[in-house]
């Protein structure tokens, strides 16, 4: 081995692995160094990325027919519609949306309805580029014509809302003569059509209710003062959005139980009833307006529901709740009025309920309760029935009840309202829950 190799492979002196060990600290303060300032620089970048994009700006994200997001101070549609007039214009004006992909007939939010309503292409260079109008949920009818009105915003081309007009009035001229409001869901009305369930006066007969009446304004999302200042429809809190409000508004809308995937319509349905076995009876009854779900789009349908909340769902399904209650018939005892005291009022007025009956209005409601009401109800309707078959033996568990009411359910099974379950028991004292309820009430509604 030559000198310079053994030179190579001389063994450190103390001072030099000092050395060493020093210079290494060195590299090891610097890499750490060097991979914070990296980290640092990549959080200053995305910080000015998502500051560009929105997070300090008011912007708008209309994604899919939904606000996908608002920034903390922007309010929603649904707060702005409440506001007054020329509270309502500043707020429009600060507004901004991603118009890509905007065509007319697109919905932008669907409670409350917002739909694109103009699309102007040769604006793109100059004023005024796109049409949207939000629906204030008020409405009325003026002899056939149904009148309702909008917040009309004009965008420029970038989106910015630069001109606004609220209470914009709109006409439907021979709505009430129509044959049926679904021929009135295309795009050919879309600036006048508000997607709401105002049943013209063929609907109404045919599903045996009252017309809609020419007493004053319908308040669908309840923003109308109540202190006297706007006539107010006798209808204004019945009715509803339609649950079948599409992504984009058509040539020609299919009605909701026709409308094909293709078409990608979204109904506002409950999220708790997809695969629920009363999921039929329950869109029954929301169609009709007669169940609504909670703020959190649940129905909650194995919730047990209560005497007032069953006997306010038989009201408004027997079109009872237009009924103008003189006096609260079941007494003034001095304590604050319970929130379904008025259809409970209507209830005994109409003979459902018996004036002297005790009625625990936030207890459960059992089944005998139930058939109770609904015979009532049946002989309010004065429809023919079926032979009511006995049933004592049938349902062993209608033998300690009393003989009328074992009549009462008897006439029940006969149209097949209720059936035993599968030991063969009526369960008279068992409490009802929300689906259990929105059969029973969807198949008797059938009779009518």
């Amino acid at each position: 081995m030559s000198s310079q190799n053994s030179r190579d492979f001389q063994p450190y002196s103390d001072f030099q692995y000092l050395q060493i060990s020093q210079d290494l600290h060195v590299v090891r303060a610097f890499r750490v160094f060097r991979m914070a300032a990296f980290i640092m620089g990549l959080l200053l970048i995305l910080v000015l990325v998502f500051s560009a994009t929105g997070w300090s700006t008011h912007r708008v994200f209309a994604e899919s027919a939904e606000i996908a997001e608002f920034t903390e101070s922007q309010q929603s549609f649904a707060q702005i519609i409440r506001l007054a007039d020329d509270e309502r214009k500043p707020v429009y004006l600060n507004m901004s949306f991603l118009t890509e992909g905007w065509i007319a007939g697109k919905v932008i939010n669907k409670k409350p309805y917002t739909v694109v309503v103009g699309v102007n292409p040769e604006s793109f260079d100059g004023d005024i580029a796109y049409q949207l109008q939000v629906w204030r949920g008020v409405a009325a009818r003026v002899e056939d014509d149904l009148l309702t009105e909008w917040d009309l915003l004009e965008l420029n081309a970038e989106g910015k809302v630069i001109r606004v007009t609220e209470g914009y009035e709109r006409a439907l001229q021979g709505y009430f003569k129509a044959q049926s409001q679904s021929e009135l869901r295309s795009i050919d009305d879309v600036q006048r059509y508000p997607w709401a369930n105002l049943p013209t006066d063929s609907e109404a007969k045919a599903a045996r209710v009252s017309p809609i009446p020419k007493d004053g304004s319908i308040d669908v999302y309840g923003i109308l003062p109540r202190e006297g200042s706007i006539a107010i429809s006798n209808v204004a809190d019945k009715v509803k959005p339609l649950l079948d409000i599409p992504a984009q508004v058509l040539d020609k809308q299919p009605t909701w139980w026709q409308s094909s995937p293709d078409l990608e319509l979204e109904p506002d349905l409950p999220t708790d009833i997809a695969s629920h076995w009363a999921q039929a009876f329950i869109i029954d009854l929301m169609k009709k307006s007669i169940i609504e779900g909670y703020e959190d789009q649940t129905i909650r349908p194995n919730g047990i529901l209560t005497q007032a909340e069953f006997t306010t769902m038989l009201v408004r399904a027997l079109d009872l709740d237009l009924i103008h209650v003189t006096g609260a018939a079941t007494g003034d005892t001095g304590q604050p009025r319970h929130w379904a005291q008025h259809e409970v009022d209507i209830a005994v007025e109409s003979e459902l309920i018996m004036p002297d009956s005790p009625i625990a209005l936030d207890a459960p409601i059992s089944r005998l309760e139930t058939a109770r009401l609904l015979a009532s109800a049946l002989q309010t309707m004065k429809v023919a029935y079926k032979q009511a078959a006995p049933l004592a033996n049938t349902w062993p568990d209608l033998q300690n009840i009393s003989q009328a009411d074992t009549e009462r359910v008897a006439l029940l099974a006969a149209e097949g309202i209720f059936n035993g379950d599968a030991e063969g028991k009526f369960r008279p004292d068992d409490s009802l829950t929300r689906a259990e309820a929105s059969k029973v009430l969807s198949l008797f509604l059938r009779l009518k």
